[in-house]
């Protein structure tokens, strides 16, 4: 997930380039659905290049909040996995772990549990509490070991050639192995009836794909898993708030440049901004629901023993 990509019209999944004008156009980057397999991806230059994650995230997380979040996540994982695979504790490697709190989560609980990601400050600030995390991308990682359980949650979805991850990580998940993927669903009904149907996820520097619940499975059975997939989490008035603002300012060529190229030491103000306003107005409104549970997309897979393993 770091250096320079190849970002241009051939869907990153089946290799297709069509005709058709794009989804969404703008004057560095477009939109378009893939006219053979369906897949929404993201051309144009300003993927061309990583973002700098440390320039976007908080040197240290709202502690409270993000651990309220992980414990969160931690259960639904645990419930998704009952239903698929024998209960107990093993291994587990967080891919995007972040500031670690996930894998804290597992190891309390009698996991053996590590995690990589590409943004420093929070792998150094996980590291300081003693969690098994490592600044590393996932082409650069090498395990030297298998899992039992492998995390991907909201990471799929920024990496510029998920086809050749995916078939990457199969090679690190045991025989009994699962992986589990979460990411952003763009046909939920809340972004059918938005203004946009990306707006609420579109980073033009980060989301480089945009999944329905049929190009994910679609994804992963190309990559030699066999995959169960559902939709998930629920649509609240926050989501339509926040989609309205994100809508005057993820399009915004200044707005790029703040988030993705100042500092996050010089964002001191904004960060305390944003999280009194997560706090004070988002935390209310994310209590009144709005639409289905489709906010997201959940997978669960074992590799597919039927095909070689690469």
């Amino acid at each position: 997930m770091t250096g320079s990509r190849t970002v241009n019209n051939a869907c990153p999944l089946c290799g297709a380039v069509g005709d058709d004008p794009p989804l969404l156009g703008r004057q560095d980057f477009s939109i378009y659905r893939c006219p053979g397999c369906g897949l929404i991806f993201q051309g144009g230059k300003c993927g061309a290049a990583a973002p700098d994650y440390d320039n976007i995230y908080p040197r240290e997380p709202d502690l409270k909040t993000a651990i309220k979040s992980a414990r969160r996540q931690y259960r639904e994982i645990v419930s998704r996995l009952a239903e698929y695979a024998r209960g107990g504790t093993g291994s587990v490697l967080e891919i995007g772990c972040s500031y670690g709190l996930l894998v804290e989560q597992f190891r309390d609980k009698g996991w053996e549990s590590c995690g990589i990601d590409v943004c420093g400050n929070a792998v150094d600030w996980a590291r300081r509490r003693g969690l098994n995390c490592r600044l590393s991308s996932l082409e650069d990682f090498v395990p030297g070991r298998t899992f039992d359980l492998i995390v991907m949650s909201h990471v799929l979805e920024h990496l510029p050639a998920p086809l050749a991850a995916l078939r990457t990580v199969r090679s690190w998940l045991g025989r009994r192995g699962v992986l589990y993927i979460s990411v952003p669903n763009v046909e939920s009904r809340l972004l059918r009836l938005s203004r946009s149907m990306f707006i609420g996820h579109l980073k033009p520097l980060e989301h480089l794909q945009y999944f329905t619940p049929a190009t994910l499975r679609n994804l992963l059975v190309r990559s030699g898993f066999a995959p169960a997939t559902r939709t998930t989490g629920r649509n609240t008035l926050a989501d339509v708030v926040n989609n309205q603002l994100r809508s005057r300012l993820v399009l915004s060529h200044r707005w790029l440049g703040f988030n993705y190229r100042s500092p996050s030491k010089d964002k001191a103000s904004y960060n305390s901004g944003r999280r009194l306003y997560e706090k004070c107005v988002s935390y209310s409104l994310a209590h009144l629901p709005f639409g289905p549970e489709d906010r997201e997309i959940i997978a669960l897979a074992r590799a597919d023993e039927s095909r070689p393993r690469l």
